[in-house]
């Protein structure tokens, strides 16, 4: 691409030549040229005086759509796009794009109605011809496959299986007890042979020996009397027995066998524990206080509190099918709770602390129906566990889910440091907020599991995916990362996976990355999914037509995060989502630059500037941004007898006059909005943007003639026109600034001679312009 002379004669001093004045200036303007701009070197033979390189690529999509070619990865990025096309499923095209000649990587993107990329691809277009098949290989076709079945489970929990348990008859009185204690008394063992024992008010009784006892036998202690253990070990033992606290105090370490205790007072194990045995059917009823190191609710016993409970140790349920229950406003604290046997059930509807880690065994379940606050939360050993609609848990550290028959419903709000869903087969299903402070993981290469519910929501700050696992997503439900998602998936049919609704549901995280760029499939998303994100890792073709990354069954990538189109009210069970419709893609333009011969010694490639915008559809609009020059000019499109005129004379069509000086335009005095001259239609699709036959014709005031055209003839000469690509990418994508009025081209681009001289360097030297030597526009 250069300088085209169209002469009529070789007589340079033929009058009735009219381009012999041209022939002349065009001699001292290659002198000039060598001498100014390439500081005495000569122009390369292979110089084309184009910043593009021509590329045919021959492609064949997996989806219908809009292709575009990227010079990058559109995701998070302002790229313009090299050419655009309406393409048609497995149909091959083939086209030509004039890639910027210091870029080798372009990306093929095919786009929806809604400019959402439903597939993307990487091409290496180092070479002059490349082959893209961004169709499937048979070994990676899905279309047969039905999609994995989403995980069920049995619900639980809808109903309270704890009951209160019957209120005491026949207790002891002041009339009818057969120990009567109405004054402070000191018994060695206790009472061990069935008595009904009736203490008065504000009455001590005081137990000396280890094994202090009563048995087969009931207690009554009235309003302000006590029962102590002196012994080291404090201990109050109860077998067969009720003991009814009817605003006593009891002090001691309280072992039950097959007894009741009905607190509406207080018992104090002083620093020691509280223990039902196993097989004991004990039942604990508390309306008062109990404080303990450690309270253990043995097999088949119940601990019924609708007042406050304190362990400063571990709340246990011991055995199978033992029974906790926390009634509504009240409290329930304890450094540790463990459900550690089969058939053990905890319901909680007031307020349950646990300063430590909630650790349960299998087959135990636990219910939420209030508030559960907890440091940990360790299903690593088996649970059923679920958080009830409208109800809350806040887990300050950890949660883990790491057992294969481990059940975790979430129907409410569940807080929590961090969460790890790690068991092949484990089932995890949250069907409102999942709030997750720091990093959601998800399983070790094991085929974990876990479901988000549709209008359901998990919240996390990072996101980290290990492995092959299974996370299924609701229509309408929201995966939220806040900073970077982490897919290391290794195998097909392993991922995101969206089946159960016709609605979309929406991933959006800041970035989206991979430790295996170059494995297959490290990242698949399968169904009507938008991965809404401001980075996504590369897409690249592994072997054999695998690839890193799989959008199928309607999955679709945003190119900016936030522009998912959707919105979504705020709700208790996700947050608002309002998507914005990303901005279109800045246009990639050609710039021709020309000069007009006026002068023979500035060489600022302003006397008439054009731009022509990459084809869509084999349309593309020309554009008049500057007349650096003051004879009149017209700008041509075609040779020979096809060539013709696009709009007016630039002067004109910038409405200013011709021959004035002051009335250059857009070279750094009088400033005029760009004009657009015509469209090119019908353009090959083998069509070279860098080369297409664009030309002025300028008539100077002596009626002389240039012409400068586009010609593939003038390879390695001086130009009288060079064309330059805009920026790629960034924030001035699709643009390029020419030099100021009289400043020379190498003055404004430093690195322009050297390219001059040497084609194969400083490819770029069209980014790196000086301040104030360009006309720079908005």
């Amino acid at each position: 691409m250069a300088l085209g002379l169209v002469a009529v004669s070789c007589n340079k001093m033929d009058p009735f030549n009219p381009y012999a004045e041209q022939e002349i200036k065009q001699e001292e303007f290659t002198n000039n040229f060598q001498t100014e701009v390439l500081n005495g070197k000569s122009v390369d033979a292979n110089q084309t005086w184009a910043t593009t390189d021509a590329v045919q690529i021959n492609l064949t999509p997996n989806q219908s759509g809009t292709l575009k070619i990227y010079t990058d990865n559109p995701v998070g990025n302002s790229v313009a796009s090299l050419y655009t096309a309406t393409v048609t499923a497995n149909q091959k095209v083939s086209f030509t794009v004039a890639r910027p000649a210091d870029i080798t990587e372009l990306y093929a993107v095919i786009l929806n109605e809604d400019e959402l990329i439903i597939s993307i691809a990487d091409i290496d277009a180092s070479a002059e011809e490349v082959t893209v098949d961004m169709s499937e290989t048979t070994s990676s076709n899905r279309a047969a496959r039905r999609a994995p079945a989403v995980p069920t489970y049995t619900t639980f929990g809808t109903t309270n299986p704890i009951t209160k348990p019957d209120t005491p008859t026949d207790l002891p009185t002041a009339d009818n007890a057969s120990v009567k204690i109405t004054q402070n008394t000191t018994s060695e063992w206790g009472y061990q042979n069935g008595e009904s024992v009736y203490i008065a008010p504000n009455v001590t009784l005081t137990i000396t020996q280890e094994w202090a006892a009563f048995k087969n036998g009931k207690i009554y202690l009235s309003r302000g009397s006590k029962i102590v253990n002196t012994h080291s070990t404090k201990r109050i033992y109860l077998e067969n027995c009720t003991m009814y606290n009817d605003g006593g105090t009891i002090e001691g370490y309280v072992n039950l066998q097959k007894s009741v205790v009905w607190n509406l007072g207080t018992i104090d194990s002083k620093g020691t524990d509280f223990y039902s045995n196993d097989n004991g059917t004990s039942i604990i009823y508390n309306e008062g206080t109990i404080t303990a190191k450690d309270f253990q609710v043995g097999q088949q016993c119940k601990l019924y509190n609708v007042g406050t409970v304190t362990c400063t140790g571990t709340l246990k349920g011991n055995n199978s099918s033992s029974q906790i229950y926390n009634g509504p406003g009240h409290n329930m604290t304890a450094a540790r709770l463990e459900l550690n046997n089969n058939s053990q059930y905890l319901w909680n509807d007031g307020t349950l602390t646990i300063t430590g880690a909630i650790y349960s065994t299998n087959n135990a379940i636990c219910v939420n129906n209030g508030t559960l606050n907890a440091q940990s939360f360790d299903g690593s050993a088996g649970i059923s566990f679920l958080n009830r609609t409208d109800k809350t848990v806040n887990i300050t550290g950890g949660t883990t889910i790491t057992n294969a028959n481990s059940l975790w419903v979430n129907d409410g709000i569940y807080n929590t440091g961090t969460f790890l869903v790690q068991a092949g087969n484990s089932q995890v299903f949250n069907n409102c907020r999942l709030n997750v402070k720091g990093k959601f993981t998800m399983g070790n290469n094991d085929g974990s599991r876990f479901v988000l519910q549709g209008d359901a929501s998990v919240i996390c700050d990072s996101f980290d995916w290990n492995g092959d696992n299974y996370f299924f997503m609701g229509g309408g439900s929201l995966l939220k990362v806040a900073n970077t998602l982490k897919s290391n998936n290794q195998n097909s049919d392993k991922g995101f996976f969206q089946t159960r609704s016709d609605e979309y549901a929406v991933i959006t995280a800041k970035a989206i990355t991979t430790d295996y760029p170059t494995g297959q499939w490290r990242a698949w998303y399968e169904g009507k999914i938008y991965i809404d994100t401001d980075s996504h890792f590369a897409f690249y073709s592994i072997n054999d037509g695998q690839k890193n990354y799989k959008l199928t069954g309607g999955a679709t990538l945003t190119k900016k995060q936030g522009t998912a189109p959707v919105k979504w009210e705020e709700s208790t069970c996700r947050p608002a989502y309002n998507g914005n419709k990303v901005e279109s893609d800045p246009v990639m333009y050609y710039y021709y630059a020309f000069e007009d011969l006026g002068t023979t010694d500035d060489f600022d490639f302003n006397d008439v500037v054009i731009r022509v915008s990459a084809p869509v559809n084999g349309k593309s609009t020309v554009t008049l941004m500057a007349a650096g020059g003051i004879y009149p000019a017209v700008v041509t499109y075609g040779t020979g007898a096809s060539m013709r005129n696009i709009g007016e004379e630039v002067h004109a069509a910038f409405d200013v006059s011709t021959g004035n000086t002051d009335d250059m335009v857009n070279t750094g005095g009088k400033k005029k909005e760009f004009v657009t001259l015509g469209t090119i239609e019908n353009l090959s699709a083998n069509a070279d943007m860098s080369q297409l036959p664009m030309g002025i014709t300028v008539t100077g005031n002596n009626g002389q003639i240039t012409r400068v055209e586009c010609s593939v003839a003038n390879k390695g000469k001086a130009p009288l026109m060079i064309a330059v690509s805009g920026y790629s990418s960034g924030e001035n994508a699709g643009k390029w600034f020419w030099p100021l009025e009289r400043t020379n081209i190498s003055s404004a681009y430093t690195q322009f001679g050297e390219w001059g001289a040497n084609a194969s360097t400083n490819k770029d030297w069209y980014k790196n312009f000086t301040d104030g030597k360009v006309y720079k526009w908005q």
